[in-house]
């Protein structure tokens, strides 16, 4: 026995109908059945509920269909094929941007701008997509590691929201939870450092040769802290990616950047107790009385 159509279902089968049936006039009620895919009965109930849908009150639609034929006349307000959602358009549209992106053959390529520009019509201030990590750079890095030359970009840090300038040597890449990382020496700390290359830009390749050429550990140098949860416990937990027990119970972080905990802090808003180490405590109370001056 068939599923019976949702309510939802059914009102958006039966806006699918009129446009059919305006292009496919004469056709068999058992043919327009099997069309949509449902059973002679329901259709019939479906266009009885149809001629009784119009303008206005005094202005039905005329259906006929007793004949077996079915027939559709003054139904010009609902005649035009159903547009998609505007949801539906921007999803489609960020799709077909991203895949035009790494397309090489002209022709596909033209088919796909303009299905994208038809989709776009009155979007273009809403949509705007851009690959994290074009193609052109994923180009330039496998370059560099497999000429083993010395890299240069800029490198985004969200620990303390800011952008640096970096010199590398690239080992390898990878992928971790669907997002890409380089591995490779970095000139600046003198030591082995994980990017992600979502957050790299203003890449070149240099003329000077790296220097290193294998990869020693991925492990960056981190910090043991102990912190207490006074409130919030759900988001202050996930925001340090612990586990509590129980209220105020200590806490044992993995920190592998100062600025990053000082600011995890703050936006505790007194929910997270920094006790160990006593140095990061104290500077952390420092800061505190230094924004808290300002508002004097």
């Amino acid at each position: 026995m068939a599923k019976k159509a949702t309510p939802l279902e059914r009102a958006s089968r039966m806006l699918d109908l009129v446009p059919f049936l305006h292009s496919h006039q004469g056709i068999s009620v058992d043919e327009l059945a099997a069309e949509f895919k449902i059973e002679r009965k329901e259709l019939l109930q479906d266009l009885q509920a149809l001629w009784m849908c119009g303008e206005n009150k005094f202005d039905y639609m005329e259906l006929d269909f007793e004949s077996d034929y079915v027939f559709i006349r003054n139904a010009d307000t609902l005649k035009t094929i159903r547009s998609l959602a505007t949801t539906e358009r921007i999803a489609l549209i960020l799709g077909l941007t991203l895949i035009e992106a790494d397309l090489s053959d002209e022709d596909i390529r033209a088919e796909v701008t303009t299905l994208r520009n038809k989709l776009g019509v009155n979007l273009e201030s809403q949509v705007s997509a851009t690959p994290l990590i074009s193609s052109a750079d994923i180009s330039l890095i496998n370059e560099a590691i497999s000429g083993r030359s010395m890299l240069e970009f800029s490198y985004y840090s969200p620990s303390n929201d800011s952008k640096t300038s970096r010199r590398v040597d690239p080992l390898y890449c990878k992928v971790e939870h669907g997002i890409q990382y380089m591995v490779a020496h970095c000139h600046s700390s003198g030591a082995q450092r994980t990017f992600r290359l979502d957050r790299i830009s203003n890449l070149a390749i240099l003329e000077e040769r790296a220097k290193k050429s294998e990869a020693i550990s991925d492990e960056k140098p981190h910090l043991d802290v102990t912190v207490k949860l006074h409130k919030d416990l759900r988001r202050n937990r996930e925001s340090l990616g612990g586990s509590v027990i129980q209220k105020k119970a200590a806490l044992q972080v993995k920190i592998f950047s100062e600025h990053w905990l000082l600011r995890t802090v703050f936006s505790g808003l007194g929910g997270i107790e920094l006790i160990e180490p006593k140095d990061l405590r104290e500077s952390i109370h420092k800061r505190a009385m230094e924004v808290r001056a300002l508002y004097r």
